[in-house]
């Protein structure tokens, strides 16, 4: 199979488990697509992964088309987990940790609470398995919310990013992927509360992801350069590094003593303000989230 795209632009939509992790699309503006198939396909055997690429292929990549905002759904290496033990689970278990989900509560705060709930109920799944699929359906759910295409099409394009994406995805016989992917979806303890809150509070062109501050001495010359140094200065660089939806960005800041201490009273002074408002929180009822 060959392809043939023009202008490709990535975006994230946004799916978060709460630490910031999307399901990736590609979208296609102008798309420009040539199918070719090598050879007679009739009677040959060809594996569900390449099956799920030609369909993916001959309905999405239409010329004169709009593509689907969910065009080359990516699932995220962090979820795939959660997709290969629903699609595995047998049919007792999957019906037990549906009845689970169904019959909890839908006031948690962090999935780590709906986990704890969820395996006192549920006996025949591992923890580990459970937190898998609380965690990869909790983000889907959020996916959802924010998708303008139908459920339907929301689940057909998962399976397809399952089949493609996920090396070895096999689904169990006697599975019907896309319909326990339809249930779970309509399962509201998976509208977990800080999964709302990170992505409030990661609302904005770039995050941050890391920081340091690099020092070092330079030479100050005289007029003659041939000379030595006629001073040393002690130099700071402070290193941001961000995220954004095309991956990590970084810059440098050139900073003095009196900036870092300037600096350090901000941050303590943030620190403070925010003792303060969690105080207000807890005195007005409310749960204060700890996103750390």
């Amino acid at each position: 199979m060959r392809t043939a795209l023009s202008k490709r632009s990535h975006s994230v939509l946004p799916g978060t488990d709460g630490l910031g992790s999307g399901f990736i699309c590609t979208h296609h503006t102008a798309v420009s697509c040539k199918l070719s198939l090598h050879g007679n396909l009739s009677g040959k055997f060809v594996s569900p992964k390449d099956f799920c690429a030609i369909r993916a292929a001959s309905r999405m990549f239409r010329i004169g088309e709009e593509v689907s905002p969910l065009a080359n759904l990516r699932i995220p290496d962090r979820f795939k987990a959660g997709f290969v033990v629903l699609a595995s689970l047998p049919t007792p278990s999957y019906e037990e940790f549906l009845a689970a989900t169904k019959a909890a509560p839908n006031t948690f705060a962090s999935t780590r609470e709906l986990q704890t709930w969820i395996a006192s109920e549920v006996k025949s799944i591992p923890q580990a398995d459970i937190a898998k699929l609380i965690e990869t359906m909790s983000s889907v759910l959020r996916l959802q919310s924010r998708s303008p295409e139908t459920m339907p099409k929301l689940v057909a394009a998962l399976d397809e990013a399952a089949h493609i994406g996920i090396e070895n995805f096999n689904v169990a016989d006697g599975v019907d992927f896309s319909a326990r992917l339809t249930a779970l979806l309509t399962v509201e303890s998976f509208n977990i509360v800080a999964i709302k809150a990170k992505e409030l509070q990661l609302e904005c062109e770039r995050t941050f992801c890391d920081a340091r501050i690099l020092t070092d001495i330079r030479p100050v010359f005289g007029e003659k350069a041939g000379d030595k140094p006629a001073a040393m200065i002690v130099v700071h660089t402070l290193k941001i590094i961000t995220h954004k939806a095309a991956g990590h960005k970084e810059f440098f800041v050139a900073l003095d003593a009196e900036d870092i201490q300037s600096l350090k009273k901000t941050l303590e002074r943030a620190e403070e303000k925010a003792r303060s408002l969690k105080t207000i929180i807890d005195a007005s009822g409310l749960r204060s989230i700890d996103l750390s």
